[in-house]
């Protein structure tokens, strides 16, 4: 029974990791507060089947935060969804949107900027 367990659970993470988000992308700007589009479509054009929800999150790429869910139970199949962006964020650059399944398997799109509510980011200067 494990084994079959196992199988199933790799065939699924298999499948899951066909998601390619297109949105954001490295150059994507976000300002904290708005209603913002998450994208993605099937990297080998197969069907995609079951529910994800979308996390934002941020830090270090090997040590991420936990992060927020913006939207949960959205069809894999729609490809997109809209959420909106608490008003607290942290303006930063080391921003990323997970997309996690139903097995808790996760992709991740490219780091983005979120500027602070009305705010755009900045560049410092040291």
């Amino acid at each position: 029974m494990f084994k079959v367990l196992s199988t199933c659970a790799l065939f699924f993470s298999l499948v899951f990791g066909e998601i390619f988000i297109n949105n954001p992308v490295g150059s994507t700007q976000w300002t904290a507060g708005q209603a913002q589009t998450v994208s993605w479509i099937s990297s080998d054009g197969s069907p995609l089947t079951g529910t994800v929800s979308i996390v934002l999150r941020n830090g270090d790429p090997n040590a991420l935060n936990p992060g927020t869910t913006l939207a949960s139970a959205i069809p894999a199949g729609s490809g997109s969804t809209s959420v909106q962006l608490p008003d607290n964020l942290a303006p930063g650059s080391d921003y990323t949107i997970s997309i996690v399944d139903n097995n808790n398997a996760s992709v991740y799109s490219h780091t983005f900027a979120i500027a602070g509510s009305g705010n755009p980011l900045q560049a410092s200067s040291s």
